[in-house]
């Protein structure tokens, strides 16, 4: 029954005699934002979490008259808002926190004209629509109003409205009536389609219910396959649906085997300042936006006559390795409308190598009025007064200095280097008074060894009383390799007193994404190990041998419930949150909630129930479940002073993020938002149950998209009413009156 048969009674005893009795006296763990105290870069972005493939929008979040700018990060499926205050931007976590989870893309726009900015966003390869409506204490609401929005034909019939998932619509009010339209590629790729809004086409007609009608072969434009290359005035002939054949271009034709469209962004945008919206157009497999000029006379329909390469002209065009964006934003407070830049992938790949670490590219507007002119102003808007390196950031505490307290290490891939190539390194960042002091941006010289991944990790491995530097080492095609660094008395400023090993120092069969966290769990003087996987398993490993000659035991998997088979990476962490001299566990599953388990007893087969983090968002004066993104790689360290464990994310746009831990100190905010939520009921868990406030159509799917299973369900407790086929990741979608709510579901 016991993980550990050798380990003494009276440990085990203690153990169980230290933990609280009963979960009322422990006190709920919450968190608040917190800041970064990075020297040179100011408080209000240091630790933003970085961005990689940010979409723009500038939205009135709070109502008081003056626009946030928030970015959808594609890569991280997270969000991020901004704030100017004095003159500069600074980071609003707790803005971001009421937007709702999305993927792939999300635009804010306002489409019912109320003054409150909606959501459009991704929806299985559909457009969906959230209304922003007035939540408790007057912060923003998101509903789902529309879980995609259709189309009319030409004909008269129902047609879904398309976005591929790689795509960026452009939203705006293209025919200048007043209400959004919608420009996006059609399904086959070549030729665009307007969604006309047709809430304005009678007079006094509410903008609810929205209605569109699918207008195909916009700007009578055909993009063929080639970057840059467009063939005008085609030939639109419609069918009897109101579609249109795709066109042929003249040449040779297109391999059947290459798909025609593969991915493209799209901007309208009045460029002439004529009142007739241009095109900035980015492809998939291209580095440039291209500029396609709507040459159509005023009053008639548009036309696009001319294509445009090295936009914008007259200065620094926009050039990344592939996918470019663009997106309109008064940067800088002038009243004008800027351009920003950015690309649109979810990652990095062989042909792939974006400098992510400075990848949002900036354009002022230096126009007084009418057609803008845009100037280069920056190639790391907003990153270069972040810590951003790239992507994947992982970060480590630990005193590499010997002076008492703890520094940081932090290690991320896709850094650029002067050859063009994308490589993994380590920065560190030294504990100073006034604060993390940047010291090695090349720890140990890990650039050159063209490692895939690395991952640092901190714990007493030699015995002397002091954490040492311990790093996954991963190459392409071969198994992570664990080292060991041991951390002498002395430092020098740029690491030269640590080591390289170059051997195997743990002797244990890692894996491609092992996440492993360091305890004495059996009191017997050397380190166990907590291990996260890949496969979303989290494992429990004794050192048999001792700090200096590790012999590991069996690994005994599926602790605290978490088996494998998920496909959701497990990455682990271990502090004493609670002030009890014993460890908790914190458990971050990508986007699935983060949980935390107090004082578990680390014996096999021990099952807890987890704690419930809270995230305290005092702009609002509400309190919900602590935000996640992509890629979280935890760690714990006391940044504020206080003596408690503050928990430092690193994100997979290549930055941190800090919240304070607020253990015992007064949640002065209100309850969680009043309106009822649909809950999961035997989460994780062999069956599946939903709380329903409200009668629902219940739609469960696979994580590849497949529906499993559709059927209405009455309001109410629904426990283990549908048995998973097999462990793994699923996808639950509540569709009631109030909207839509998607949860994630993990069978065992």
């Amino acid at each position: 029954m016991a993980l550990i048969p050798a380990m003494p009674m009276r440990f085990l005893l203690l153990l169980l005699l230290c933990l609280p009795l009963g979960r009322g006296a422990w006190g709920q763990m919450w968190f608040r934002p917190g800041t970064l105290p990075v020297v040179g870069l100011p408080p209000g972005l240091a630790g933003a979490g970085g961005l990689n493939a940010p979409q723009f929008s500038e939205a009135d979040l709070d109502g008081d008259g003056t626009a946030e700018l928030a970015a959808f990060d594609r890569s991280g499926s997270s969000w991020q808002v901004f704030r100017r205050v004095g003159g500069a931007w600074v980071a609003a976590p707790d803005y971001a926190a009421l937007l709702p989870a999305t993927n792939n893309w999300a635009l804010l726009r306002d489409y019912n004209r109320d003054g409150r900015t909606d959501l459009f966003t991704d929806t299985r390869g559909g457009v969906a629509l959230y209304r922003n409506e007035v939540g408790p204490g007057g912060a923003p609401f998101f509903t789902l109003a529309y879980d995609g929005l259709v189309s009319t034909s030409l004909a008269g019939g129902p047609l879904p409205m398309y976005v591929l998932m790689t795509d960026l619509p452009s939203i705006l009010d293209v025919d200048v009536d007043g209400d959004l339209d919608i420009l996006t590629f059609e399904n086959a790729g070549g030729t665009l389609d307007l969604h006309r809004n047709l809430s304005n086409e009678n007079p006094g007609q509410a903008p609810d219910p929205v209605r569109f009608r699918k207008e195909p072969c916009y700007g009578r434009v055909f993009e063929t396959s080639t970057c840059g290359q467009y063939t005008f005035s085609i030939n639109c002939r419609v069918g009897a649906e109101g579609e249109v054949p795709p066109p042929v271009p003249p040449g040779p034709r297109p391999s059947p085997l290459r798909p025609m469209h593969a991915g493209s962004t799209t901007l309208a945008i009045d460029l002439q300042g004529n009142g007739k919206p241009d095109l900035l157009i980015g492809d998939v497999s291209c580095k440039q936006l291209y500029r396609l000029v709507n040459g159509a006379p005023v009053g008639q329909p548009a036309g696009i006559t001319a294509v445009e390469g090295d936009f914008p002209a007259g200065t620094r065009p926009v050039r990344f390795d592939v996918f470019p964006a663009a997106f309109t934003a008064d940067i800088d407070g002038d009243g004008r409308q800027d351009l920003l830049a950015a690309p649109n992938l979810y990652a990095s790949g062989p042909l792939e190598t974006p400098n992510f670490a400075r990848c949002v590219w900036a354009y002022r507007n230096t126009a007084p009025a009418g057609a803008p002119s845009y100037q280069f102003e920056t190639a790391g808007f907003l990153q270069t007064d972040m810590v951003d390196l790239g992507a994947n950031a992982a970060p480590a505490w630990l005193d590499l200095d010997a002076d008492g307290d703890q520094d940081l290490v932090v290690a991320a891939r896709d850094r650029m280097q002067p050859d063009g190539t994308l490589r993994t390194g380590l920065t560190w960042y030294r504990r100073e008074p006034q604060g993390l002091v940047r010291a090695d941006t090349n720890l140990l010289g890990y650039l050159a060894v063209r490692s895939n991944e690395l991952l640092p990790f901190a714990a007493d491995f030699n015995g002397d009383g002091r954490a040492d530097l311990g790093l996954l080492v991963q190459r392409a095609f071969n198994r992570s390799v664990g080292l060991v660094i041991p951390v002498g008395t002395t430092v020098g400023p740029d690491g030269t007193a640590l080591q390289r090993a170059r051997q195997d120092s743990l002797r244990f069969a890692f894996l491609p994404g092992d996440y492993p966290a360091f305890a004495d769990f059996d009191l017997d003087g050397d380190p166990d190990m907590l291990l996260g996987r890949d496969d979303g398993s989290l494992n429990l490993v004794q050192n048999t041998g001792s700090a200096a000659n590790p012999q590991w035991g069996p690994r005994q998997s599926g602790y605290l419930g978490y088996p494998p088979g998920i496909n959701v990476a497990c990455r682990p962490a271990l502090a004493d949150l609670d002030g009890n001299a014993q460890p908790d566990v914190l458990v971050t599953m990508g986007n699935l909630p983060t949980r935390l388990y107090r004082n578990p007893i680390f014996i096999n087969g021990y099952t807890a129930v987890p704690d419930t983090l809270l995230y305290q968002n005092n702009t609002f004066q509400q309190a919900d479940l602590l935000p996640t993104i992509f890629f979280q790689a935890p760690s714990f360290t006391d940044l504020n002073g206080d003596l408690r464990p503050d928990l430092v994310l690193g994100t997979s746009n290549g930055g941190l993020l800090v919240y304070e831990n607020q253990l015992n100190q007064p949640l002065a905010t209100a309850t969680t938002p009043d309106r009822p939520q649909p809950r999961l009921l035997g989460n994780p868990g062999p069956s599946l149950g939903l709380s329903l406030p409200q009668p629902a159509q219940v739609r469960i799917t696979d994580g590849l998209g497949r529906q499993l299973y559709l059927g209405q369900w009455a309001a109410g407790l629904h426990p283990g009413r549908w048995a998973a086929p097999a462990p793994g990741l699923y996808l639950v979608e509540v569709a009631g009156p109030q909207g839509r709510t998607v949860l994630r579901y993990v069978a065992l």
